[in-house]
């Protein structure tokens, strides 16, 4: 950052120099308030520095020939200090023009937050005078007024569709191995909606339609369009979307420092051992499986054998045209054999996030992008705050008013 504070420093003192049109006049000689030309080069007067008041054409020169040479060398001087920045000066002055769109997983951060406050089954937590646990939405606003003070230009939060996906119809035990939601999570899940759209956030929800679908949908969308796009998720499934203008917001597991721990494409090539790229986390999952999901995978492959045969081979498909190499015995069957083949083919049906929804129903709540900008509430505040009174979290109400500008 240091580099970008140096490079905006040094723009705006090029800016203030006498250059500029306005230091030039039709006279020959004349006093300015700032600098003097001082020095002869090739028969052209040319400002040094600010100690002289005087400055005159040459040789024939007009002022407004002086004015388009000298915003020629103020052109050049930019682009040679430009040149001269790090790579990284640049990147951080891109993203601060740049359009910065964060994307929620919804339903992970109500989950996060109700095993949190319940994590020894002790039950205790935040109630209302009328006896509503409100525990779970004080740590979901609190989470939304974190992202809202990272000064987004957009924000939406992506909620799961209620019932089943088309990844139940292509495989009856899609998630089948998880437990059934406690009955109190139902219950505070709409809670949580309607909380997040009274402070001013849009929640986006389609049916049929997982959470993480409705994000690799807009995130595509949006980083084709030139934004910033931050996927806000402890989900490793999203791992696939990053990408030079992708990039994941991790709950930090730490109580202390920022809430949120920045993930890259660069952190994804470091954990994996610089062997594969984001794109191909999705033939990794197909070979390895993914046991929160139920998502089988190829029987005998794990993670290093994953790794090495994508390293070598690059896709899934040429692994499995290359089964017959595979050292290891057990996962050299697997591959070789016509039902690891099919659960590898069904895996990765399962594990990719769709990008490219064309539902009729996703222009009008989703798009355009703009409709997700981060603005001041329309009502000015109101339903925020009444919300926030009922459920009597004044700590809360204050935070939010301060970064929604309220």
């Amino acid at each position: 950052m240091r580099g970008a504070a140096r490079a905006r420093a040094l723009t705006r003192r090029c800016a203030r120099r006498p250059w500029s049109s306005t230091m030039m006049t039709s006279t020959s000689t004349r006093s300015t308030a700032s600098a003097a030309w001082t020095w002869r080069r090739r028969g052209r007067w040319m400002c040094l520095n600010e100690r002289h008041r005087t400055h005159r054409t040459h040789d024939g020169w007009t002022p407004e020939d002086a004015r388009t040479t000298d915003r020629a060398r103020a052109g050049r001087f930019v682009k040679c200090a430009s040149r001269m920045m790090s790579s990284a000066a640049v990147s951080a002055m891109e993203e601060e023009r740049t359009e910065h769109l964060i994307l929620v997983d919804g339903l992970s951060f109500v989950f996060r937050a109700y095993y949190g406050w319940n994590a020894r089954g002790s039950g205790e937590g935040l109630t209302n005078a009328s006896g509503e646990d409100t525990s779970v939405l004080y740590s979901y606003a609190h989470t939304i007024c974190s992202l809202l003070e990272m000064r987004p230009t957009h924000l939406a939060v992506c909620m799961d569709a209620k019932g089943k996906t088309f990844r139940h119809e292509m495989f009856v035990d899609y998630k089948a191995n998880r437990p059934p939601t406690p009955e109190p999570l139902l219950e505070v899940i709409p809670k949580v909606e309607q909380l997040v759209r009274d402070m001013g956030v849009p929640v986006l929800r389609l049916s049929g339609v997982e959470a993480d679908d409705i994000i690799g949908t807009v995130s595509r969308r949006a980083s084709d369009a030139g934004f910033r796009v931050s996927i806000c998720s402890p989900d490793k499934d999203f791992y696939q979307l990053l990408g030079p203008r992708t990039s994941m917001l991790k709950p930090n597991k730490s109580n202390k420092g920022d809430p949120f721990v920045p993930f890259t494409e660069e952190d994804f090539r470091a954990m994996h051992n610089h062997v594969i790229e984001p794109a191909q986390f999705i033939d990794y999952l197909a070979l390895v499986g993914d046991s929160s999901d139920n998502i089988p995978g190829v029987e005998g492959v794990g993670p290093k054998t994953a790794l090495a045969l994508l390293g070598e081979y690059g896709t899934i498909d040429a692994a499995l045209a290359n089964a017959s190499k595979v050292k290891g015995k057990r996962a050299r069957e697997s591959l070789l054999s016509e039902k690891g083949a099919a659960s590898a083919a069904l895996s990765r049906k399962l594990v990719e996030i769709r990008q490219n929804l064309t539902v009729p129903s996703l222009n009008e709540p989703l798009l355009p992008l703009e409709s997700l900008a981060v603005r001041p509430p329309s009502d000015g505040g109101v339903a925020g705050t009444r919300a926030f009174e009922h459920y009597e979290l004044a700590t809360v109400l204050d935070r939010w008013k301060r970064v929604a500008q309220v």
